[in-house]
């Protein structure tokens, strides 16, 4: 998916989130009104039919299962980022595996605590975790705010001149950065318009999400490796030209000065 659909999912996503997370504080008692359901028809494809049949089918299983794959998730699409540039259908099928095993204690003990809590008990687990939920969906729309190139917060103004994360060689201005398991170190620069720009990146952490290196403005879409990368361009106009991962978890910015 491009990076604005993925960008406009995560947003969604993080306001379906804030939703389900204030219904779950109960504070909000109008907002129990608003109820998340599959529309009819996908519910007929799926032999969804209430809560009265509990027959269980592995066929719908199996296709709930593969639409899970498009789920914006960081820690999710960084495991499916690896198994797939592995090349080995082998090599994926184990990594995934192994991520939905490993994964699987957390979910059931989530699941398996909220059914044996009762009364007051239940009532403060549940607010707590709307809480929870309100904090991870306010980190989602921003991370989708990211994807959509929207500024979060002004943005700076520097001389390029001034900044000590340019230098300039042989009338080239190169940038240099490396990317952590925590994002890009440094995320900042500023560069003059109108002079070529080498962007080299060194990457010491290839298997996080911040390895997916998102540039819609360079249409640069590239997955880092161990040794370093070099990205060439010339900024024609004055402004920002925003970097994230593909989850918009980490982000960055080039500011082009026109001076």
């Amino acid at each position: 998916m491009s990076t604005g659909i993925t960008g406009a999912l995560t947003i969604l996503v993080g306001m379906v989130m804030l939703i389900l997370g204030m219904q779950l504080t109960g504070l909000f008692p109008v907002l129990d009104r608003v109820s998340f359901t599959l529309p009819k028809g996908i519910s007929r494809m799926l032999g969804i039919q209430g809560k009265e049949n509990k027959a269980y089918s592995a066929v719908n299983s199996i296709v709930l299962g593969a639409l899970t794959f498009f789920l914006p998730c960081g820690f999710t699409q960084a495991m499916q980022l690896f198994a797939v540039s592995s090349k080995s259908p082998l090599v994926g099928a184990l990594t995934m595996g192994v991520f939905a095993i490993g994964t699987a204690p957390g979910l059931l003990g989530v699941g398996g605590l909220t059914s044996l809590l009762k009364g007051g008990m239940a009532r403060m687990f549940f607010k707590f975790a709307g809480i929870v939920v309100i904090v991870m969906s306010v980190f989602n729309m921003t991370n989708g705010l990211n994807l959509a190139r929207v500024a979060v917060g002004a943005p700076t103004t520097n001389s390029a001149s001034a900044d000590p994360n340019v230098t300039v060689e042989n009338g080239v201005q190169v940038i240099r950065m490396k990317q952590t398991g925590r994002g890009y170190v440094p995320n900042e620069f500023t560069v003059k318009q109108n002079m070529p720009v080498a962007w080299k990146i060194m990457s010491e952490d290839p298997y996080s999400c911040a390895s997916s290196l998102v540039v819609p403005d360079l249409k640069i879409r590239t997955l880092l490796t161990e040794k370093e990368q070099e990205f060439k361009f010339t900024p024609k106009d004055a402004g920002d030209i925003r970097f994230t991962c593909s989850m918009g978890m980490y982000s960055g910015v080039i500011h082009v000065s026109g001076q």
